[in-house]
C-alpha cells in the first residue's frame, strides 16, 4: 500500500511540478541570442521545440530499456472466478475522474490568466513572469516532498479534502474585493498563486492514487487512460475559459475567480457524496499492510490477512 502510495504520488507530483516549471524553463530559452548548427537554427523561438524533442526522444529511449509487459491477466484468472473481482464502482471511479480533472482545470486557468494579469496590473515581461513561475516551482517540490509523510500522517482520502480546500482558497483570495480599480495589488496576487501551488499538486496526486487503488488491476491501464483523457481534456478547456472569463468583465478577477471556485466546490462535494464508497478494489487488498487501520475497514482487513495467508500457502508459478 504504502508503495503503491508513494509510487503514484511521484508520478502525478512530477506532472504537476513540470506544469509549473514549464514557463520557467520557457523564460531561460527565451534569453538565447540564437546560433545556427548546420541547417539548424537555435534561437528563442525554436530552442523550445528542440528541447521538447530531445526530451521526448531520451523517454523514449528509456522506456524501451526499462518497461517490459508482464502478462497478469492468466495468473489473475486461474487465482479468482468471482465475477466481482473484475468490477468496480463505476460511481466512485466517475467522480474520481472528475475530481483529478478539476485539478487540472483550475491550475490551467491560473496559467492562463496569470500571465495576463502580470502583464496588465504590474507592467511584468517575460523576465519577471520566468522567475516568479519558477520560483512557484520550487514552493511545488516542497509540496510534493511533504505528501508522503501527510498522506502516511492522515490518510489519502483526508489529505485530497486539504489539498482541495487549499486550492479554493487560492481563488477566494483571488477576487479583486472591491479595490478602487481593477488591479489586485501584487501582494494578493502572490499569495493566491502560492497557495494554490501548495494546494492544487496535493489534490492531484492524492486523487491519482486513490483512483489507481479503487479500480481493478486487470482494467487499470484502460481506466488510467480515461482519468488522463479527462485531465488533457482540462488541460485544453482551461486557457481558453481563463481569457474569456478575465476579459468578458473587463478584466476584473471575480468572474474567473468564482467560476474556479465553483467548479472546486462541485468536486468536492462528490467526492464527500462518495467518500464512503473510495475503498480499495478488492484484488488490491491482499497487496497492502493490515496496520493500515484508518485506510481500511475491519472487513478489508480481514480480508487481507486471508490473502496474504493463501498466498504465502501457494508456490509461485
Amino acid at each position: 500500500g504504502e508503495q503503491r502510495t508513494g509510487i503514484m504520488a511521484k508520478m502525478s507530483a512530477a506532472q504537476s511540478i513540470g506544469f509549473v516549471l514549464g514557463p520557467g524553463v520557457g523564460y531561460l530559452f527565451g534569453l538565447l541570442h540564437g546560433w545556427t548548427i548546420g541547417p539548424w537554427v537555435v534561437n528563442q523561438y525554436t530552442s523550445a521545440g528542440y528541447a521538447a524533442a530531445l526530451i521526448m526522444l531520451i523517454n523514449a529511449v528509456l522506456f524501451t530499456i526499462y518497461f517490459f509487459e508482464i502478462d497478469f491477466r492468466s495468473k489473475a484468472q486461474e487465482s479468482s472466478k468471482d465475477p466481482s473481482y473484475f468490477q468496480y464502482d463505476k460511481l466512485a471511479v466517475g467522480v474520481l475522474v472528475f475530481f483529478f480533472s478539476t485539478c487540472v482545470f483550475v491550475f490551467s486557468v491560473y496559467e492562463g490568466a496569470g500571465t495576463q494579469m502580470t502583464e496588465r496590473f504590474f507592467g511584468w515581461h517575460v523576465k519577471q513572469n520566468g522567475i516568479f513561475l519558477a520560483s512557484l516551482g520550487v514552493l511545488s517540490i516542497i509540496a510534493f516532498v511533504g505528501m508522503k509523510p501527510a498522506a502516511n500522517a492522515i490518510g489519502e482520502r483526508p489529505l485530497m479534502v486539504v489539498g482541495m480546500l487549499i486550492t479554493f482558497l487560492s481563488f477566494v483570495v483571488l477576487v479583486d474585493w472591491g479595490w478602487p480599480k481593477r488591479e489586485i495589488p501584487m501582494w494578493q496576487y502572490v499569495i493566491s498563486s502560492v497557495t494554490l501551488v501548495l494546494g492544487y499538486p496535493v489534490a492531484q496526486a492524492m486523487s491519482y492514487v486513490r483512483f489507481s487503488k479503487i479500480t481493478p488491476i486487470l482494467s487499470q491501464g484502460v481506466m488510467m487512460g480515461w482519468l488522463t483523457s479527462g485531465g488533457s481534456l482540462a488541460r485544453m478547456l482551461g486557457p481558453p475559459w481563463a481569457s474569456f472569463a478575465f476579459t468578458y468583465v473587463n478584466y476584473h478577477t471575480y468572474f474567473l475567480a468564482f467560476s474556479a471556485m465553483g467548479v472546486v466546490a462541485l468536486a468536492m462535494a462528490g467526492l464527500m457524496a462518495t467518500y464512503g464508497r473510495m475503498q480499495p478494489h478488492t484484488d488490491h487488498i491482499g497487496a497492502v499492510r493490515v496496520a493500515d487501520e484508518d485506510e481500511y475497514s475491519d472487513s478489508e482487513r480481514l480480508l487481507g490477512v486471508a490473502s496474504q495467508a493463501s498466498l504465502q500457502g501457494t508456490p509461485e508459478r
